[in-house]
Formats: structure tokens, C-alpha cells, sequence
């Protein structure tokens, strides 16, 4: 009965231990990415304006500088989400987006000053818990005129 408790205590700590497992840990993996869903506050917009391929406009805003909310994004999980500016008063447009792998595309409404809906397409650069680079374009034609806009977006919570 002895020799068998000896064989079997072996047995019994392995099992033990290859049973052990960190599955119940609720923690995010090491190099885990942050969700874009949240409010972003915009800091920074690039814009290059090109006519039929040639460069015409360039600029840099920063809004964070000034103190208040300039322009906030919104991304909801159904894939809808609100863009509210401050020009002088607030305007609030709806979206709505798709996101695959790191591609992004984002509908924005008619807003209620009246300005037009558009869309802008392009990729996630950066996502953090406290950060989000957006590289969006947008297309649109003028009779013989072909206008794309880029921006580099930098937003933060």
C-alpha cells in the first residue's frame, strides 16, 4: 500500500499543477489594444488640399491649446456615434462608421447649420487608451475639378 501512495503522489502534484491555469484572470493581455470606443477631443488637424493632383492648400490646427472643445468625436459600439463642434455654438452631426482591422470609414449626417453629409475614408495610425491618429480622406468632385482632402487627425481623451 506504500509503494502505491509513492507512485501515485508524483501523479497527483503533476496533475495539480498542469491543472492550474491563469484563465480566470479578467486582466488585458501585454500589447493588448485600446478600444475606440469613447468621447475624443481633437488636438491636432492636419489638412492638405489637392486639386487634380496638385498640392493647393495646406494647414495645421491645434485646438487643444486654446481650452475648450473644439471638436469632439463619439464612436458608440452599433457603429453610429456623434461629431459635436463648437463654432461659436454647438453643432452636432450624427455618424456612422465601420472599422476593420485598422481601416476606417466614417459617414457624417447633414449637420444642422446645413452643411452637407460627406464621408471620409482611411486608416487607425495610433490607438491608445488615451490616444487615436486618424489618416482620413475625402474625395469630391466639381464638375471637371477633382478635390481630395487629407487629414492627420490627433485626438486624446
Amino acid at each position: 500500500m506504500k509503494n502505491a501512495f509513492k507512485l501515485c503522489l508524483p501523479v497527483i502534484i503533476a496533475l495539480t499543477i498542469i491543472s492550474c491555469s491563469k484563465s480566470n484572470d479578467n486582466s488585458k493581455p501585454p500589447g493588448a489594444t485600446a478600444s475606440i470606443l469613447a468621447k475624443w477631443k481633437m488636438s491636432v488637424d492636419s489638412i492638405v488640399v489637392y486639386d487634380n493632383g496638385k498640392e493647393v492648400q495646406k494647414e495645421e490646427n491645434e485646438y487643444a491649446a486654446n481650452g475648450f472643445d473644439f471638436l469632439n468625436i463619439q464612436f458608440n459600439a452599433d457603429g453610429t456615434g456623434m461629431q459635436t463642434m463648437f463654432n461659436g455654438s454647438m453643432t452636432d452631426t450624427p455618424i456612422k462608421y465601420t472599422l476593420s482591422g485598422n481601416s476606417i470609414t466614417i459617414n457624417f449626417a447633414e449637420s444642422d447649420l446645413g452643411d452637407p453629409a460627406y464621408s471620409m475614408s482611411g486608416t487607425v495610425q495610433t490607438l491608445t487608451a488615451n490616444k487615436l491618429v486618424l489618416d482620413l480622406q475625402q474625395t469630391t468632385v466639381k464638375g471637371s475639378v477633382t478635390e481630395k482632402t487629407t487629414h492627420d487627425i490627433n485626438y486624446s481623451k
